[in-house]
């Protein structure tokens, strides 16, 4: 196995371009499309924070029950 120093200096010379979908909602649709392990992740964040949610609001109204 063959271990690589990861550098924040290398990183940010990396050649990659910066992205905003802020004013283009449908090509940021697209484009999370594309990438099926993205859209599942933000899937999953998503539901998962709804869950908590929930899970929060039950805790709040037994404390305020109690």
């Amino acid at each position: 196995m063959i271990l690589i120093p990861l550098w924040t200096s290398a990183a940010s010379a990396a050649p990659i371009p910066k992205v905003s979908y802020i004013e283009n909602e449908p090509e940021f649709r697209w484009e999370l499309l594309q990438d099926s392990m993205a859209f599942d992740k933000l899937h999953e964040g998503i539901k998962k924070f709804a869950e908590d949610g929930e899970t929060l609001k039950a805790l709040l109204r037994k404390k305020l029950e109690a």
